[in-house]
């Protein structure tokens, strides 16, 4: 009877272990999935045109809007994955250049012809066209140059100054949106002794919007200071200027009003107070590697769903022959993105250019050794 019963037993037992092993290795495999998705958090994705293309701005939805470089022309695009509508500009312009975009579809757009000086546009991409708008130029300046479009339409640039015309200075304009045309550019004031303004970018929400830019005021304490023009609804050009003193180039704005600069990789956050003043706090982004650092470069900052601060740009530093490449900050602290995407994705990113609310990434690299941009989504 012994026998009989220890027959009946040992199989079972032996089911029962192979299961439990099983099962270990399930959990040890599951364990193993979810370390490597927490040490490479993001999924690449191929996007935009083949060839030499720049990203200009990224949307929540993940549309790029960018320009494509060829050796007769440049034409701006917007693409969705590798669906990609090119930006051909109305007659007689041959070329087009998306400078910035919106979440909402509007673009900030520089057409020309060969030989000819650049006009600006606003351009209005829907499911199925763009609608072309020109932006009426300032009289008494040689040409303009766009920034920034924000959220609710609302396009910046700077009004080029004249070489030949003696005491003609460059300034900060807006434009604002109609029902079916822009406004002429408003001319945005200077701080006393200074003499110039170039806008960098803008941003919009809720009845505020916000200008940056940078003045050049000769030799004083800040001879060349990041400057914010604080517009209320209804658009005053004298008043509603806070100076950020003490930074060296221009302070950018996106996203979440958020600012940088480039210069020294410092970015200021920018907060409301009370009877409409700005009150600002500067941090400063950490170089990848301190020790080898040449340059870095940032390109776009904002936050993600948690409310924190994320910043993407590129280093140039080498070290042991691996370059910086493209970069991220997390609330000031460095990675680089190389090492935060699949291991055998064959992707070489050499640079991040553009983020979104979602926490996307947008940027060049090589795909097979081949130039292709690329968009990295965090997993969920």
């Amino acid at each position: 009877m012994a026998d009989r019963s220890t027959r009946h037993v040992l199989p079972a037992v032996a089911v029962a272990l192979c299961l439990a092993l099983s099962g270990a290795g399930m959990a040890a495999g599951a364990g193993r999935g979810q370390s490597a998705a927490a040490s490479r958090p993001y999924t690449i994705q191929l996007i935009g045109p083949r060839g030499d293309a720049q990203i200009a701005a990224l949307a929540d939805d993940g549309r790029v809007d960018g320009t494509i470089v060829t050796q007769r022309s440049s034409l701006g695009f917007v693409a969705r994955g590798r669906r990609v509508r090119l930006l051909r500009p109305p007659k007689p312009f041959t070329s087009s250049s998306v400078v910035a975009g919106n979440r909402r579809g509007g673009l900030a757009v520089e057409a020309w012809r060969r030989g000819g000086a650049i006009t600006p546009f606003a351009v209005i991409a829907s499911a199925r066209r763009f609608r072309w708008l020109r932006l009426p130029e300032p009289h008494g300046y040689a040409g303009v140059s766009l920034a920034g479009v924000a959220a609710n339409g609302d396009v910046t640039g700077t009004a080029l100054s004249r070489p030949v015309a003696e005491g003609s200075t460059s300034r900060a304009v807006l434009w604002r949106p109609l029902t079916r045309r822009y406004s002429r550019p408003s001319l945005l004031s200077l701080h006393p002794g200074c003499r110039s303004a170039t806008a960098t970018g803008i941003w919009s929400g809720g009845r505020r919007v916000l200008v940056a830019g940078v003045e050049s005021c000769g030799r004083g304490r800040y001879p060349a200071p990041a400057t914010l023009w604080n517009l209320k609804p209804r658009f005053a050009p004298g008043p509603n200027i806070v100076a950020m003193g003490g930074t060296a180039r221009a302070l950018y704005v996106a996203g979440v009003i958020r600012g940088i600069d480039t210069a020294s990789s410092w970015y200021g956050r920018v907060s409301f107070k009370s009877h409409g003043r700005l009150g600002i706090s500067y941090h400063r982004l950490r170089p990848y590697r301190p020790a080898v650092e040449q340059f870095t470069s940032v390109s776009a900052i904002g936050a993600d769903a948690r409310g924190r601060m994320i910043a993407v740009g590129t280093s140039t530093a080498i070290q042991h022959g691996v370059p910086g490449g493209a970069i991220v900050w997390r609330s000031g602290q460095p990675r680089r993105l190389q090492n935060l995407i699949p291991k055998r994705s064959r992707w070489t990113l050499l640079s991040a250019t553009a983020l979104n609310r979602r926490g996307q990434i947008a940027g060049a690299g090589r795909f097979h050794g081949a130039p292709r941009l690329y968009l990295l989504t965090p997993r969920a």
